[in-house]
């Protein structure tokens, strides 16, 4: 009698825990936004823009028009400490596939785009 009363409690926790794999948070076919933060040195903050404006815009630029990027932002921060970020880059995929796979055209595109 023992035996089957653990025998039953053991195959009703295994049926409960069946639907909890299905919960996987980290999951979701939407679209996703990388985020990079940046600390930028002081008295860089030129040739940082300016590296900015000449390969990262146009590259992102000719990502978004490919279809590859759905948008891109860029915020600044007016930093008073050491410890906190100078610039935000938001890059929006359309999946997490996207992010994790990139298609071979990416790097194409970017390469085309800087040179």
């Amino acid at each position: 009698m023992k035996k089957t009363l653990c025998v039953t409690l053991f195959v009703i926790t295994l049926l409960c825990a069946l639907p909890a794999l299905a919960q996987n948070p980290n999951y979701d076919q939407g679209p996703i936004w990388r985020v990079i933060y940046y600390h930028i040195k002081p008295g860089q903050a030129e040739p940082f823009w300016k590296d900015f404006r000449e390969h990262l815009k146009p590259s992102y630029d000719a990502l978004k028009k490919e279809g590859i990027l759905s948008d891109y932002k860029v915020w600044n921060n007016v930093t008073t400490g050491t410890l906190r970020w100078a610039s935000c880059f938001q890059t929006g995929l359309r999946s997490t596939r996207a992010m994790l796979n990139p298609p071979p055209s990416w790097l194409n595109i970017m390469d085309r785009v800087t040179r």
